[in-house]
């Protein structure tokens, strides 16, 4: 070997490895800093799970709010790290991140199945996706599945694909679904693409006897491992879907609201409008066909359910993580209609290097960047990312998140297990407090809630539950109200009205009076990012009215 030849060895080695440690060991040192608020609703449930409390946030209702797969390895990470909080956290970011591994060798397996030239130059996309927000929720899991999904369906070197490779997609199929509901698109377009193409693209030949035989193959594995958690929840709940997706659904009703989806899901969206094209021009291979005209049409279905048919917030990167994935592809497509472009980024001073190493370079020097981004931003509170930066906090020692600090002071400042209602971070708050915390969005409640509250009145079901404590702005005109809940200020106190989120209908309104204030947390809690919260004991409802 040249000395030229090892010095790019050492190069790409000293480059791959920074990327690898600064992947594995930041969030292990920060592990609270970094999921969003609705991955710790997964990981209370799983200790609840774990104690022999059942499906429950809070032990007020049971609940089927969540995606179930990703709920299994919660437990198993909970069980594993005998019950500590702390340890499960550590537990479950760990595979994760082995799951990020597999995520990054199939994409780049199944580029190299598309003749992607340059599959390196995804890399900064999926570390930038994949190592902020998106820890300890369904999102790596979900990733993990499809991509197993599109590889198992990639056309075989045979005409057409054996019976048992069909079995299989049908049977991935189902446990993406379960890793993720609305998959339902993704996969539904996978299955009828997969069809297709052992028709020959032929549309007379789908309703071929051995089409039929495929499609059979393929759907009832996917029914075994998707029909038992329907039924469950039916039985369970009355509801075939987790109140989750029923509170933020509105299906059958159509309800246009463009701002319903996010801007990494309008990029998504656009990325997969370009992959249908691609898809469908004749030169287009028969792997890309089928891998970009899947993915690309259920994105697009998966877009429109969201602009028609929901109304709740879908801002949260996990819901696109499809569109991310297309993304990707496509663009590896328009890197090799524009090969030279990227050689030239590196070509001086390092002309010498072939241009597939000079991308490499280029691929692992920003996947290096994003990962110390990550590092830096989230070894800090902060709640703006400006915020992260200031040179206090880069200087000064590392501190948690306000949520956190306010969960560990509820846990000390009031007896084991009071009830208590939060106006907004009740996973953060539920998992550093161990209190009951009960958030009116509903969404980690169960169908039950939203009756009952509506036939007794929230304060009297507060008050049957025991749920004696209410978490909220001091001043109620700094926090917009949402649809579960209006604060209004009176002499002295305030009044907080309650809707029941399935049906958007109010439920009452309890009071806070001027001599229930507990604390107030700017207050009680050193912490430079703690907002003017303050704690509240409710006051009982007056049975004489």
């Amino acid at each position: 070997m040249s000395r030229r030849a090892k010095t790019i060895r050492a190069m790409l080695v000293l480059l791959a490895t920074g990327v690898v440690l600064t992947f594995l060991i930041p969030v292990h040192l920060y592990p609270e800093n970094y999921p969003a608020d609705d991955a710790f609703f997964y990981m209370q449930v799983a200790s609840h799970i774990v104690k022999g409390n059942g499906s429950t946030f809070h032990t007020i209702t049971p609940t089927n709010g969540y995606h179930p797969l990703w709920m299994l390895v919660c437990v198993v990470s909970t069980a594993l790290a005998g019950g500590c909080r702390s340890g499960a956290l550590h537990v479950a970011l760990a595979i994760q991140q082995c799951m990020a591994a597999a995520i990054v060798l199939l994409f780049f397996r199944i580029a190299h199945r598309l003749k992607f030239t340059y599959a390196w130059a995804a890399l900064p996309l999926l570390l930038l996706y994949f190592s902020t927000r998106l820890y300890l929720s369904e999102a790596y899991l979900n990733a993990l599945l499809v991509l197993t999904a599109v590889w198992l369906s990639l056309p075989p070197r045979t005409e057409r694909r054996p019976l048992w490779r069909c079995g299989l997609i049908g049977a991935i199929g189902g446990l993406a679904m379960l890793a993720r509901l609305d998959n339902i698109f993704v996969i539904a377009m996978l299955f009828s693409l997969v069809l297709l193409d052992d028709a020959s693209w032929n549309a007379r030949s789908i309703f071929s006897a051995s089409t039929l035989s495929r499609a059979f193959m393929i759907g009832i594995p996917c029914l075994l491992v998707l029909a038992p958690y329907l039924i469950l929840n039916q039985l369970q709940f009355g509801h075939y879907v987790p109140v989750s997706g029923a509170i933020k659904s509105t299906m059958p009703q159509v309800v246009f609201n463009r701002h319903a989806i996010s801007q990494l899901g309008k990029m998504g969206l656009t990325a997969a409008t370009l992959g249908l094209v691609v898809a469908m021009l004749r030169q287009t291979s028969r792997p890309r066909r089928l891998v970009l005209g899947a993915l690309s049409a259920g994105v697009w279905l998966q877009a429109m359910q969201i602009v028609f048919m929901t109304r709740h917030h879908t801002g949260w990167p996990w819901y696109y993580v499809s569109g991310v994935l297309v993304m990707g592809w496509v663009g590896l497509w328009l890197l090799e209609r524009m090969a030279v472009a990227p050689a030239s980024l590196l070509r001086y001073p390092a002309a010498w290097l072939q241009e597939g190493t000079r991308l490499c370079l280029l691929a692992l020097a920003l996947g290096l960047a994003v990962n110390g981004y990550a590092w830096v931003r989230y070894r800090s509170s902060a709640p703006l990312i400006r915020q992260s930066f200031e040179r206090e906090r880069l200087t000064g020692p590392h501190d948690t998140r306000w949520q956190i600090a306010a969960g560990q002071w509820l846990a000390t400042a009031l007896p084991a297990h009071s009830g208590i209602m939060v106006y907004d971070w009740p996973g953060m708050i539920a998992y550093a407090s161990g209190q009951r915390i009960l958030p009116p969005d509903g969404l980690i409640n169960d169908f039950a809630y939203n009756d009952d509250i509506l036939r007794m009145g929230i304060g009297p079901y507060l008050q049957s539950k025991g749920v004696g404590y209410w978490l909220g702005p001091a001043d109620p005109s700094a926090t917009p109200d949402q649809y579960w809940y209006s604060v209004q200020s009176h002499e002295g106190g305030q009044s907080v009205e309650v809707f029941a989120p399935l049906y958007r209908t109010s439920a009452g309104t309890f009071k806070l009076e001027a001599g229930h204030q507990v604390a107030r947390l700017r207050d009680a809690i050193p912490h430079q990012d703690m907002p003017d919260l303050v704690l509240w004991r409710i006051a009982p409802p007056n049975t004489d009215e």
